[in-house]
């Protein structure tokens, strides 16, 4: 274990994790044969003290595609909080990105996107209005990570339900880094919160689909 400037790094063999204070790492128990398609665990984090950024850096080149997942809650005022991510600490208007979210406590859905943005947005999850406890869930999908000859496009599925159903939002949302360079690290990072303890992210590559 190293640390620069505040900032907590936990080795892995093929993987880092870090986050701005603290966090815990969980390796896969075994790393023999799989078949062609199966998921393979790289890295997992799990927050201790609250946080406004994790890191995944030093990504192995060897898969196909990478899937995040987790839990998510926030500790800023509000029932519901949202974060961004960026790929290769690249901070230029290189990002796109496109949300449809049904409400279901209203009924409502609503859509939105943005072209020209220096991140990804992370749909919303809890804020620390809502129940102890809550968390929002994801699903990020990353599709061709390592393919130089395209962009790199992402999918995400989340949900959220707090306070007994005071308020239930689904979101399905799509993103577009528009850049060919291979993805080697991947930044979360909220502005004026931070990621409550016990939000959870873990990375998976996929192979051969």
């Amino acid at each position: 274990m190293t640390t620069h400037l505040g900032l907590q790094r936990i080795l892995l063999p093929s993987a880092q994790v870090s986050s701005l204070t603290t966090g815990s790492i969980t390796l896969p128990s075994a790393r023999g044969a799989y078949e062609e398609g199966y998921f393979e665990s790289i890295a997992r984090t799990t927050i201790s003290t609250a946080t406004n950024e994790i890191n995944f850096s030093n990504i192995p080149q060897t898969y196909r595609h990478l899937q995040i997942r987790g839990i998510v809650r926030y500790d800023n005022n509000g029932i519901s909080q949202l974060s961004t991510f960026q790929f290769n600490s690249d901070t230029g208007s290189n990002y796109s990105y496109h949300i449809l979210r049904g409400e279901g406590h209203s009924g409502g859905v609503s859509s939105s996107g943005a072209a020209s943005q220096t991140a990804l947005i992370y749909p919303h999850a809890t804020g620390n209005q809502a129940a102890s406890g809550t968390f929002g869930a994801f699903i990020i999908d990353i599709f061709d990570y390592v393919n130089s000859n395209k962009y790199t496009t992402t999918r995400q599925f989340n949900g959220f339900v707090t306070n007994g159903g005071a308020e239930e939002q689904l979101h399905l949302s799509s993103g577009l880094w528009m850049n060919t360079a291979a993805i080697t690290s991947i930044r979360f990072f909220c502005t004026g919160q931070n990621f409550d303890t016990h939000t959870t992210f873990a990375l998976y590559g996929i192979k051969g689909i």
